[in-house]
């Protein structure tokens, strides 16, 4: 008798260390749902400061590069005004889906602003490009419509930047911004390396 009271107290145990780590799951599941924009599947502005701390300390720590690509759809507000919001829900929704496609797990993809994007990725510059350059042109494929059933494209500009020890945060977004303002002067649809 003494052995089924044993096994029944730590049954319950089991049991309420196993609802522990369930809740504990789900709380991290929620927070991890709360933290993605539902449009574009990508991380919120939000998550931005934190990410890069962190891997502004493993750079000044182990010399541990990273990169980070800002991308802005060209004329954005035009899409709105001719083709309609949904319209432009439709581009955004599908950028944040060419950008998960074209980046590893390991890559931090998130939502800036409206139609601005930025991604951190543990590599140089050099390799980055790559990964910039194939976000342009699988995204320049793309064809979207509008509610008449009128087609129409749209470009991005892309800007690379490679930070080093002495950045900041702040620094690394208006360097990697000034780059997208050289690419946009430059006539759009392209990446640049600031």
């Amino acid at each position: 008798m003494a052995d089924y009271k044993e096994l029944y107290r730590k049954q319950r145990e089991l049991n309420k260390s196993l609802q522990k780590h369930v809740q504990t799951l789900h709380t991290s599941l929620t927070s991890l749902q709360n933290s993605k924009d539902s449009l574009t599947g990508l991380y919120k502005r939000d998550y931005l400061y934190p990410a890069l701390e962190k891997y502004l300390l493993n750079l000044r720590r182990y010399n541990d590069k990273f990169s980070v690509i800002f991308i802005d759809v060209d004329d954005f507000k035009s899409v709105n005004d001719k083709h309609g919001h949904l319209s432009g829900d439709d581009v955004l929704r599908t950028l944040g889906t060419v950008i998960r496609a074209s980046i590893r797990t390991t890559d931090i993809a998130i939502r800036y602003g409206g139609d601005e994007f930025l991604i951190i990725v543990h590599a140089s510059a050099q390799s980055v490009v790559n990964v910039a350059q194939k976000i342009l042109r699988r995204f320049s494929r793309e064809e979207f419509y509008d509610a008449a059933g009128d087609s129409f494209n749209v470009t991005l500009s892309v800007s690379v930047y490679q930070p080093t020890a002495k950045d900041t945060e702040n620094d690394i977004l208006h360097k990697a911004d000034t780059g997208l303002y050289k690419a946009k002067l430059s006539g759009k649809q392209r990446v640049v390396v600031h």
